[in-house]
């Protein structure tokens, strides 16, 4: 029986079956080179360094290196990495109608797959192809609503192009292809909440690793679904409000969508590209910046939606703001990589020129279409139009011009190498990746330094903690959870409002709280005063518990507010940006002014769901709490149901992928001989037990939460105890954000799309994470909600549970290595909320929290009759009580 789903995979698998057309072929050797430049040029930025050294710590078996780079990852680790190079500057190619940058995603799929097979040029070349060919189409359907909603397409339909393009390369015919594609699409991830930090590269990273599992499970047998896109409560029914199914198959094979892929010209969001040539056009009509008064931008409103930003923190930020990349030509006359460093980002001549940025916006205006006036102090009006701007289908990059830009890219990084990357990417000889591999990789690597498990996203330290009086402490950790805070409350004279204070009990003041005058992360003191403990206060008439220090990485200032319109606020708990926090006039800092010539746009106020700083406080709450016996022995309930249950047959596929091609390690599995790395182990455990527990288990999250904690608990030789806090603490995030939007998510699964957010928040407390750490954890894990509810009973199912505690971990892992993600990714205007549960309110997820555990039963035993110190692999292989 045919559907949509299976003649578009049977019509894929029939254009990788002949020679590509030599038009497509032109276009994809195009794409490719660029993309590879792109990967090249920024190999050595943070992000990817993160990325590498977590690939080296949790990898396996490695096969090959990121462009640039000399050291070698596993498939999947080199995956992640590559398709963060390929993105992190915002400098790969645009598909313009869907906003696709098609080619990171596929190239991070087919460079260590196709390494590892020893695959002929020709079939890499059409499996890069139809890999991007596919995802376009895939865009086509699912456009214009799915990327105005808030989704990130290049990682939504990325995975589903990573899975064709793999599978092509595994040589899958059109069944095995249709699995690959199901299994991809229930792995979806990326929010444009996430845009302005390293998780919006990450997006296409972990998509390519995600397709590339889908394809290998497919391999080995993992049963998947039929009718993936079009079925009651799949892909379409959850990522669109409006689905496009016809564009999937339309003049499929005569005509493909990779022929209409574009590069930019400017590494920063292609929406300002046509003001950004205006602003290069203007710069030498202007004898000096310092007497421009005004400028006002003419333009699409998409500009102002999605790069809006007035005042960008950082270069990450600043390829988001339209403001800056205008005032950056203005001044520099030229807009490179050199306009978006940080130092550049934060001169105070570019600062003065955003300031004075005005957007006009209107929809007649095409979206290649700009009008750029600059008023002089003299009166003088510069005008400069451009009809289409340039790197557009209109004023497509030439082949010398991208060359130019490739050489450009590759130069600094790899000297003399340009050459033979650019014949290399022809992949038209019979070495097949061999000539590529060799031209991107150094001829000497410098292995670097030894992976730092404590490292945060902050020049400042944290102070020493005193691991003494701690039960739930990482024996690697920066942060000590377990004495973080107490319930006792405190609240304003008539609000009764509950506040959560640190415990001044003896000894957990100074592990919870840095000493008076300390250095802790984004430049805030602790005023609390010696030996108070109380590092947070209310804030007298405002209604609003305000966080005296931890404003989180990249925000301007110490003490602000941590939670308007919140019912509590935890020290050190806000990882709130600066565009994140809306003072008194209305004005969020470094985002989006309404009023005197601004087009409003997201971020004006950052959350729709008024819940300022959700995301903070529930990591301020998972990292420090005191968790209650009560709470504790219920989650050791949770842990005993895990421990006990029977996989299913599908779980071998995924342990033989883990075996063959992942992490090796030193974690044990429940019920399964051998060892597994952490990511791994979490991923095993939690498809292991799928569908375990009941309806209430499952609603919960429950599996996810205890298959990421028992897989780091292990990992860190924790005590069951430690463990269990940790679950008690995840179990509660997930119980509150379920309260509040549970109901409404449609089609997609409670338990794995809110339930990471809890895994996260447990794997980061037995990580030990600093609050500020730990919310970047959870944007993270907020940015990969995916699962559909109608396959949470199948075989696919225990796939989303599985890779719902793997996606919670990893995510864990890489903030403690100083990645970053969106402060406001579960309640801002693109985050989880919006984009899952549109139109539901956040107050009550934060309203007691610390005070009321809502995931406790009425009629569950005070405590437990475990022994809470015994180690947590020991107790879960004999699992007996004490006595």
């Amino acid at each position: 029986m045919t559907s949509l789903t299976s003649d578009f995979c049977v019509g894929l698998v029939g254009l990788a079956a002949v020679p590509l057309p030599p038009r497509v072929r032109r276009a994809a050797q195009r794409t490719l080179l660029n993309v590879v430049a792109t990967s090249v040029g920024a190999s050595g930025e943070a992000a990817v360094d993160i990325a590498v050294a977590h690939g080296l710590e949790h990898g396996g078996q490695p096969v090959v290196s990121v462009p640039g780079r000399g050291e070698r990852l596993d498939v999947f680790g080199a995956a992640l990495a590559i398709g963060i190079a390929a993105h992190l500057d915002d400098f790969d190619d645009t598909h313009l109608a869907t906003v696709i940058h098609p080619g990171a995603a596929t190239l991070a799929t087919v460079l260590p797959l196709g390494a590892t097979l020893g695959a002929s040029g020709e079939r890499v070349l059409r499996a890069f192809a139809v890999g991007c060919e596919a995802q376009l189409r895939l865009g086509n359907a699912i456009s214009p609503e799915h990327y105005d909603a808030g989704w990130h397409i290049t990682g939504t339909c990325g995975v589903v192009g990573a899975a064709v393009a793999a599978a092509v390369l595994r040589e899958l015919d059109a069944t095995g292809l249709e699995t690959a594609v199901a299994l991809a699409a229930t792995q979806t991830l990326g929010q444009r909440e996430a845009f302005g930090s390293m998780t919006k590269p990450f997006h296409p990273g972990q998509a390519a690793a995600n397709g590339l599992l889908a394809a290998l499970l497919a391999e080995r047998g993992f049963p998947g679904v039929p009718q993936i896109f079009e079925r009651p409560g799949g892909f379409f029914a959850a990522l669109t409000t409006q689905a496009h199914p016809e564009q999937l198959l339309d003049g499929l094979g005569e005509r493909w969508e990779l022929e209409k892929n574009t590069f930019k010209p400017y590494p920063c969001g292609i929406v300002s590209h046509p003001l950004i040539d205006a602003a290069v056009a203007a710069a030498v009509r202007i004898p000096n910046p310092q007497r421009v008064q005004r400028i006002t931008a003419h333009c699409h409103p998409l500009v102002v939606d999605l790069m809006g930003r007035i005042q960008p923190a950082d270069g990450l930020q600043a390829r988001f703001s339209a403001a800056h990349t205008i005032a950056a030509a203005l001044a520099d006359g030229e807009l490179t990589l050199r306009q978006f460093r940080d130092e550049r980002v934060t001169a105070d001549d570019l600062r003065r020129l955003r300031a004075a940025v005005r957007f006009e916006t209107d929809p007649e205006i095409r979206r290649d279409e700009a009008r750029l006036t600059v008023h002089l102090d003299n009166g003088t009006e510069i005008t400069e139009y451009v009809e289409h701007a340039r790197g557009s289908l209109a004023r497509p990059l030439t082949d010398a011009e991208l060359t130019a830009k490739a050489r450009n890219l590759i130069e600094d990084v790899l000297p003399g190498r340009t050459d033979r990357i650019i014949a290399a990417t022809a992949l038209d000889t019979p070495d097949g990746l061999t000539p590529l591999i060799n031209a991107i990789t150094p001829e000497t690597t410098t292995v670097p330094a030894e992976f730092d498990t404590e490292a945060i996203p902050s020049s400042e330290a944290i102070p020493a903690v005193d691991e003494s009086n701690a039960a739930a402490v990482s024996d690697d950790g920066p942060y000590t959870a377990a004495a973080g805070f107490s319930t006792a409350v405190v609240s304003d004279d008539g609000s009764n409002v509950a506040t959560a204070v640190f415990d001044s009990g003896a000894g957990s003041a100074a592990v919870a709280s840095p000493p008076d005058g300390a250095s802790v992360p984004g430049g805030g003191t602790n005023t609390a005063g010696a030996g108070s403990g109380s590092a947070v206060a209310f804030d007298e008439g405002s209604e609003v518990a305000t966080a005296e220090f931890g404003v989180g990485a990249g925000a301007e200032h110490g003490a602000v507010t941590a939670a308007a319109r919140s019912d509590v606020a935890f020290g050190s708990a806000g990882a709130l940006a600066a565009e994140a926090r809306v003072d008194a006039g209305g004005r969020s800092d470094g985002g989006y002014e309404s009023g005197s010539g601004h087009a409003a746009g997201a971020g004006a106020d950052s959350s729709d769901h008024g819940a300022t700083g959700t995301t903070s406080l529930l990591a301020g709450f998972a990292a420090g709490v005191r968790v209650p016996d009560v709470a504790t022995a219920e989650a050791v309930r949770a842990i005993e149901v895990v421990i006990a249950a029977t996989p299913g047959p599908e779980v071998a596929a995924i342990a033989e992928v883990a075996a063959v091609e992942g992490d090796s390690g030193k974690v044990g599995v429940p019920g399964r001989a051998g060892r597994f790395g952490v990511l791994w182990a979490a991923v095993l455990t939690g498809a292991a037990a799928c569908g375990v527990g009941g309806e209430v288990a499952h609603s919960t999250g429950d599996v996810v939460i205890v298959a990421a904690a028992l897989a780091v608990g292990s990992a860190g030789s924790h005590t069951l105890g430690a463990v269990a806090e940790a679950v008690a603490v995840g179990r509660e995030v997930v119980r509150r954000m379920h309260i509040a939007i549970g109901v409404h998510l449609g089609a997609f699964d409670s338990a794995t799309a809110i339930g990471r957010l809890g895994a996260a928040a447990a794997a980061g407390r037995l990580l030990g994470l600093h609050p500020t750490v730990l919310a970047h954890a959870l944007g993270m894990a907020a940015t990969q909600a995916a699962g559909f509810a109608v396959l949470a009973e199948t075989p696919v199912g225990a796939l989303q549970s599985g890779k719902a505690a793997g996606d919670a971990v990893q995510a864990a892992y890489l903030a403690r290595a100083g990645f970053t993600a969106a402060p406001t990714a579960i309640e801002g205007r693109r985050g989880l909320a919006a984009l899952l549960a549109p139109g539901t309110a956040l107050d009550g997820v934060t309203t007691g929290l610390g005070v009321i555990w809502r995931s406790v039963s009425q009629d569950t035993a005070a405590t437990s009759p475990w022994d809470l110190d015994r180690p947590i692999e020991e107790f879960s292989k004999i699992s007996q009580p004490k006595g």
